[in-house]
């Protein structure tokens, strides 16, 4: 069983792209998943995360009808977004469409007449967009890292200044034991914008933060 399971690791097919390392499909925790460079992006203990955090957010009764999500990779996180707010307007902004023709191919998620997605750089089509969003969710991964242009003061601005009056971030910042100090600075540097920071969801390599302006 161990050798079957060890060959159809090595078997699968992988599958190149401009952005990330070679992509292939995978299981993690049970459940499908895409990996980058063997690092699990999309599917697998992600779907617990957002199901996770969709909860809470639901538990505090924010009225949301639209969402801006700045990284969608899989889709892992539209699912339990469309649970808890089956109406929502979502508009997907993914650099990568290898990984979304991936996800599609392997039904991580379906596609909805309320969910648009736009190829192009996240960090760059923010500074374009002149549209007011009730969710922001920042879910900007290289590998294990978010890119450093997602965690400079201008494009945090250009987050908080895309919310509704009362619009909420959801932001996906990496973690790095070994360097803790570098969380607690991005922590600092994000609450000199926002008035509200509060984690609410943590894996050993990632952390959920929710912002409010």
């Amino acid at each position: 069983m161990f050798l079957q399971k060890l060959f159809n690791h090595f078997k699968s097919k992988t599958y190149a792209s401009t952005v990330n390392k070679p992509i292939r499909m995978g299981r993690s925790f049970g459940k499908k998943a895409i990996f980058a460079g063997n690092i699990p992006q999309s599917g697998g203990e992600f779907i617990y995360q957002w199901d996770a955090v969709m909860t809470h957010i639901k538990g505090e009764n924010y009225v949301l009808n639209n969402c801006l999500m700045l990284g969608v990779a899989g889709g892992t996180a539209i699912s339990p977004l469309r649970k808890y707010y089956p109406k929502i307007q979502i508009l997907g902004i993914e650099i990568d469409p290898v990984i979304l023709d991936i996800a599609q191919q392997n039904t991580l998620f379906k596609t909805h007449k309320n969910t648009k997605i736009k190829i192009a750089d996240a960090i760059e089509w923010i500074r374009l967009d002149k549209n007011k969003y009730d969710l922001i969710m920042v879910d900007l991964y290289l590998g294990v890292l978010n890119p450093p242009a997602a965690r400079v003061d201008s494009f945090l601005r250009d987050v908080m200044n895309h919310l509704t009056p009362k619009g909420i971030v959801l932001y996906n910042c990496h973690y790095r034991q070994s360097k803790r100090g570098e969380h607690s600075e991005f922590i600092k540097r994000v609450k000199k914008l926002y008035t509200r920071v509060e984690v609410i969801f943590e894996f050993p390599k990632n952390k959920i933060l929710l912002l409010e302006k």
